[in-house]
């Protein structure tokens, strides 16, 4: 891809993050974004082909920016795969429940399908570390009952019909996976522990979703 397009795909992405982030998804149209940033609606359509598409670049770009941090600030403290995604956790759900705009975006925009893969390969490492083994659509069970009950905790959340400080509300989701793949409760608690002990120690905060 030549420079010039590069830079129209990028403009697209950041023009589209920002409406996203003002007018939530079902607003913010194709041909909105065309217009906001100053591209025909054919570009669009050629660089990310649909909607959707734009948001799974968010998820992925957002995932990536969280690996890449804590791989370079603490990654030498992260001694199990159960901790390396707790911690990201951490930075992946505060970072996000701050700001209304952002919390209701993810409310509204399941990111199952395009995590799932992601996610399923994580977990994988968890279990063989743990010497547990779940058959491929067990595993694909949990983790559909997983990003339920993430999207139902954040709804609740944002209600009031749960009145959790957020660390505490990171904490039960961060917990529900390990806690169905019957992973020892010790190491899980300990993991907690430790994963909040090393989120204290970092700022993470110029991690963006939206804005």
């Amino acid at each position: 891809m030549y420079i010039n397009g590069i830079e129209t795909k990028q403009n697209i992405f950041l023009t589209a993050k920002k409406l996203f982030y003002e007018l939530g998804y079902q607003k913010t149209t194709i041909r909105l974004i065309s217009e906001h940033a100053n591209v025909p609606v054919g570009l669009i359509n050629y660089h990310f082909i649909k909607k959707e598409n734009i948001v799974n670049q968010i998820y992925t770009e957002y995932i990536d920016n969280i690996l890449s941090f804590i791989d370079a600030e603490i990654g030498d403290k992260l001694d199990s795969f159960l901790l390396r995604q707790i911690t990201s956790l951490r930075i992946y759900y505060n970072n996000i429940l701050i700001d209304k705009h952002n919390a209701h975006f993810v409310i509204a925009n399941s990111s199952f399908e395009m995590l799932y893969d992601r996610v399923a390969a994580v977990y994988q490492r968890i279990l063989d570390e743990n010497t547990i083994s779940l058959h491929q659509e067990t595993l694909k069970s949990y983790i559909v009952a997983e990003f339920g009950a993430r999207h139902e905790l954040m709804l609740r959340y944002y209600s009031k019909e749960l009145n959790l400080p957020i660390q505490e509300l990171v904490d039960t989701i961060s917990c529900i996976a390990p806690r169905l793949f019957k992973v020892d409760q010790k190491i899980v608690e300990k993991a907690l522990d430790e994963s909040l002990i090393l989120y204290n120690r970092i700022d993470a905060s110029e991690i963006k979703f939206l804005i």
